[in-house]
């Protein structure tokens, strides 16, 4: 157990570093492809960062509810740092403790998903802007839902835009054995289903 807790302080430690060296690197450029490309991989490192901290050695089971929020709130919390936030954010989490979960992938997808909404969902701050995630247990399955009310887009639009993250959700969501379902006519909804 000393040994995994000096690892996972260890990764932690370089996670971090990566993460700040990015951030230099960020302020020295101009291209703003580049700075916004270098932010998002700041961000995803930052959230396996907080990963690491989250993952008990001492627990083969998580509470999802706390989980979720914690990652959430911090995945936000980074996002703000670059930008002003145009919306706010709403939980509705049912309390569980889950077994045998990847939740490193489900972070990495949350990330994904909640960066598509601080990018694209809204153009102003608005009162009523909304950033809505459920989880719930449905027919033995975990369900999470993340919304919005904001402008949603266009199939063309974001296989342009977004493709990069579009395609890791994808990726992840083919490993993690689940599915994903995105509606965006009013708003985005993204509806995972993971296998219990």
């Amino acid at each position: 157990q000393f040994l995994m807790r000096e690892l996972t302080h260890r990764v932690k430690n370089n996670l971090q570093i990566i993460s700040s060296l990015l951030n230099i690197q960020a302020n020295s450029l101009k291209n703003e492809s580049a700075i916004d490309a270098i932010k998002m991989a700041k961000n995803r490192i930052l959230t396996i960062s907080h990963l690491e901290d989250k993952i008990s050695i001492k627990k083969d089971s998580v509470e999802l509810d706390i989980f979720i929020k914690s990652l959430c709130d911090n995945v936000i919390k980074a996002l703000s740092d670059d930008e002003h936030l145009k919306f706010k954010s709403n939980y509705d989490l049912t309390k569980t403790a889950i077994k045998n979960l990847n939740i490193t992938m489900i972070g990495l997808i949350l990330n994904e998903l909640i960066t598509n909404t601080t990018k694209y969902a809204f153009d102003d701050f608005k009162p009523e802007n909304e950033l809505n995630i459920t989880s719930s247990i449905h027919k033995k399955k975990l369900r999470i839902v993340i919304s919005d009310n904001g402008k949603g887009y266009s199939k063309t639009k974001v296989k342009h835009d977004k493709s990069l993250g579009i395609e890791l959700v994808s990726e992840m969501v083919e490993q993690l054995n689940c599915t994903i379902r995105i509606n965006s006519t009013t708003g985005t909804r993204n509806v995972i289903e993971i296998p219990l």
